[in-house]
């Protein structure tokens, strides 16, 4: 059985995304082996020992090696949201992880795709094989080096949330030092943190994945009931980078619903499986979404406070709703593509 190693970052307030995250890869990645590395910045033995025997629920042919890290090393670097600096220990894999080729995946992911693909990745002359960021091309952050490495003018930008990295060629060139000292030198200039100097680094030195395998869930492009044969088989890698995270909060969108159906079979609930495939809270969240657009529009045509913000966010409570009025008509074909699962 072939073997692929994969590394994720987490503090303990993340293990919950981490295990879906990486118990989605163990149950629609039957026929590899994995070996799995947390980074972690504080992350109990008890906390390793339980996610390990979460994991083992779901199937065996796996290893949890867990690596603590200091603070110090990223004392000089800005924080992401939530506080946490963990992100950025991504950037020591070349340093921590004995191995040659290595999968880093954040742990905000429910991977259906079969892992077994990276190993088939032709990364001719590269280091680094990424997907591509949906709808950015860095104009607000990479572009800004274009005086310094003039390949970033023509580059295409990568999200960073999931990388395949060939770790012998990364340190021989030193890859991840540079993007390490570009963050701590020009931190003003790096929007997304270590995304935007590794996107400077590697400009013009990527190889570019499906798209699929790192999609992106934001505004404007959510999942939607013409993604439904897509998830339904296995083609799609969600990805949700927003900074609500499913686990922390219960949306009734397809994407949420999704995940929640997909823990809900790592764990064996078949309660939680069955709610998320019922219609009525996806029509409470319609009504609850359109009715906060109405009194938002409403406030801002009387003038009362902010007018431009309660229009915006009016309209997306519009879109919102819109979007799971849409979802609720096609319920049945969900409710079938969730009951596959």
């Amino acid at each position: 059985m072939p073997t692929l190693t994969i590394v994720s970052a987490s503090d303990s307030r993340y293990l919950p995304g981490l295990f879906v995250t990486w118990g989605s890869i163990l149950k629609f990645s039957p026929s590899i082996s994995i070996d799995f590395h947390l980074l972690h910045d504080g992350v109990n033995d008890q906390e390793v020992d339980q996610l390990r025997s979460r994991l083992s629920k779901v199937r065996g042919n796996f290893t949890v090696t867990a690596h603590q890290l200091e603070d110090k090393l990223f004392a000089d670097f800005p924080e992401f949201f939530y506080d946490s600096k963990m992100p950025y220990a991504r950037l020591l894999i070349p340093k921590i992880i004995d191995s040659d080729r290595v999968l880093y995946v954040d742990t905000d992911f429910v991977l259906t795709r079969d892992v077994s693909e990276f190993l088939e990745v032709d990364f001719q002359d590269k280091a680094i094989a990424v997907a591509e960021e949906w709808d950015y091309n860095g104009a607000d952050d990479s572009m800004r080096f274009a005086d310094q490495f003039p390949n970033v003018a023509d580059h295409r930008y990568f999200n960073s949330g999931l990388l395949y990295l060939n770790l012998d060629r990364i340190r021989a060139q030193g890859s991840f030092d540079q993007a390490m000292k570009l963050l701590v030198e020009y931190t003003d200039r790096c929007l997304y943190y270590d995304q935007t100097a590794l996107n400077v680094v590697f400009a013009g030195r990527c190889v570019y994945l499906d798209p699929n395998v790192n999609y992106q869930i934001k505004s404007g492009h959510e999942p939607d009931v013409a993604s439904l044969s897509q998830l339904s088989e296995r083609g799609v890698n969600l990805h949700y980078v927003a900074k609500t995270k499913p686990w922390l909060c219960t949306h009734h969108s397809l994407a949420h619903r999704f995940y929640h159906t997909v823990r809900a079979s790592l764990e064996g609930d078949q309660a939680t499986a069955k709610r998320c495939r019922q219609s009525m809270p996806v029509l409470a969240s319609c009504l609850i979404n359109g009715a906060k657009g109405v009194r938002l529009k409403t406030t801002a045509a009387i003038g009362i406070g902010d007018a431009s913000g309660a229009r915006r966010i009016g309209r997306e409570h519009f879109k919102h709703a819109h979007l799971l009025w849409r979802e609720l008509c096609d319920n049945n074909k969900i409710a079938a593509m969730l009951r596959s699962i």
